[in-house]
């Protein structure tokens, strides 16, 4: 079977010119991805942190165990050592989960911004001689955080 391409018919109105950013709509999208980009760098260092705590807490949470497994608390005073250390770790666990739940909020809220200004910013066409004035006029401008 051979497959026939259709035909465009003369009658067809030609497809119109892609509608070209205006200097304040490219404006935009580069101080807008200047924020993102500070806001995602924050968030990797937020991130990284609590990935940090949350290993030193297994770390803990693997001493404890071992402790316990080589000498189980028998006399009250062990007992009640033991309880202190798990119910430190138990805040310690509320903690570091409060702050994997804030994480994770951020993280869908920094995914939202992104897709939105990737669908704003992301299949705009810009000329030349914009990009050229945008850049000339942002030379000196701090980047925004």
């Amino acid at each position: 079977m051979m497959l026939v391409p259709f035909a465009v018919s003369a009658a067809e109105p030609a497809a119109s010119a892609p509608r070209m950013a205006t200097k304040e709509e490219y404006l935009a999208c580069v101080l807008a991805n200047e924020s993102l980009e500070a806001k995602r760098t924050a968030f990797a260092e937020r991130d990284t942190r609590q990935r940090a705590q949350a290993a030193k807490f297994q770390a803990a949470e693997a001493d404890l165990a071992a402790q316990v497994k080589r000498h189980a608390p028998s006399k009250k005073a062990e007992r009640e050592s033991y309880n202190r250390a798990v119910e430190a770790r138990n805040a310690s666990a509320e903690s570091l989960n409060r702050e994997t739940r804030a994480i994770q909020a951020e993280q869908a809220a920094l995914n939202t911004l992104i897709l939105e200004t990737n669908t704003r910013c992301g299949g705009i066409l810009v000329s030349a001689e914009i990009i050229k004035d945008v850049e000339a006029g942002r030379r000196d401008v701090p980047t925004p955080r």
